[in-house]
């Protein structure tokens, strides 16, 4: 035997496997968890995960219940577990077989794949394998929202939101008799779609620091969410008003100014310079996500025209292409020291206005 215990969740099943299982409950490394009634392959997989934490594993590896995973290849997983305790393992499975399920099989992954790749930046090679083993205390700790087949992708797009790696590992795939999928073609293709929309726009709309805060599960019962994330912010007691306002605006003004690529880098090392709270000017930074990017551009470039009081000139020769840039250098470095001034005050008044106590 690979594993030292086998939990078999049994997620509503209604052809007779509840009889099979019962059988199975007599051996002592076999547990069997039952729903009364069909609540998703996502419940089902974290409810396995829930158990075998309270049972102290670091680790769970899920194998699909239609026949397609071989048990044997489990010593696989399990080498690439010891070589990178914290990775997220996916079994790539070899889909080069004939037949309308390996076909079938073969154009889901590719469209996952491609998905999963715009909402991270990674390329997984196998992101609808459910062959995989989990870090525990990584995937235990998100708040993860689906149920059904959609459980997996937003799995391993959080886990990588979260920075925790993935590897895949080459398996095999068997659809012989019997091996059978519960997909549902339209219902769970139009939940997977929906989820990857949701995915996609937040990655576009939310800095990076408060996708990991708002994709976090709540620990000791505390209150979760955007609203929960600001009033913990301007609530924190340990911190002053006028250090969260300075630290929030020095990571604006930082975000805005024309030094692309070293834009958070800096703002933390002035907080850090400055003895002001780092991960709050990282936030701030993060005003010049990607989509708010053309509008910082634009309004850098209006700025520098009103203050250098340029005049209207469409032409395109090298003299006015350096005479652009100069008015959007001034013009940036004016609406940074602008913006943070303006977001710190704000700030400040916020912290002041709910009743924030000075430390």
């Amino acid at each position: 035997m690979h594993v030292s215990k086998v939990i078999v969740v049994n997620d509503g099943s209604t052809d007779g496997a509840a009889e099979v299982l019962a059988r199975l409950t007599a051996l002592p490394d076999v547990e069997v968890i039952t729903h009364a009634i069909n609540l998703g392959k996502g419940v089902a997989l974290l409810d396995g995960m829930q158990r075998a934490a309270a049972l102290g594993c670091t680790h769970a590896i899920t194998m699909d219940a239609d026949g397609q995973h071989a048990p044997d290849e489990l010593p696989r997983l399990l080498e690439t577990i010891a070589a990178h305790p914290r990775a997220l393992v996916i079994g790539t499975r070899d889909l080069s077989g004939d037949g309308r399920r390996p076909r079938k099989s073969r154009l889901l992954r590719a469209h996952s794949n491609f998905w999963v790749w715009t909402e991270t930046g990674r390329w997984i090679a196998d992101t609808q394998s459910g062959f995989r083993a989990y870090p525990l205390a990584s995937v235990l700790s998100l708040a993860l929202k689906t149920h059904r087949y959609d459980f997996e992708i937003e799995t391993v797009v959080k886990l990588l939101w979260h920075d925790v790696p993935v590897v895949s590992v080459p398996v095999s795939a068997h659809y012989g008799p019997g091996s059978e999928s519960s997909f549902r073609p339209f219902a769970d293709f139009m939940k997977v779609a929906a989820l990857n929309i949701k995915l996609l726009l937040q990655r576009m709309l939310i800095p990076k620091p408060a996708r990991r805060l708002l994709t976090s599960r709540p620990c000791d019962g505390a209150s979760h969410g955007l609203g929960a994330l600001l009033r913990g912010m301007f609530l924190d007691e340990r911190m002053s008003s006028s250090k969260l306002a300075l630290s929030l605006g020095l990571g604006v003004c930082c975000g805005i100014l024309p030094i692309w690529g070293f834009q958070l880098a800096i703002a933390v090392a002035a907080a850090h310079v400055l003895r002001l709270n780092k991960a709050l000017a990282l936030l701030g930074g993060n005003v010049s996500f990607p989509a708010a990017i053309p509008f910082i551009l634009y309004a850098s470039l209006a700025t520098g025209r009103i203050l250098l009081g340029a005049e209207d000139d469409a032409s395109l020769d090298i003299a006015s292409s350096w005479t652009f840039a100069r008015e959007y250098l001034v013009g940036s470095v004016a609406l940074a020291a602008l913006a943070g001034t303006a977001t710190g005050l704000a700030a400040y008044a916020a912290a002041r206005l709910l009743g924030r106590r000075e430390p």
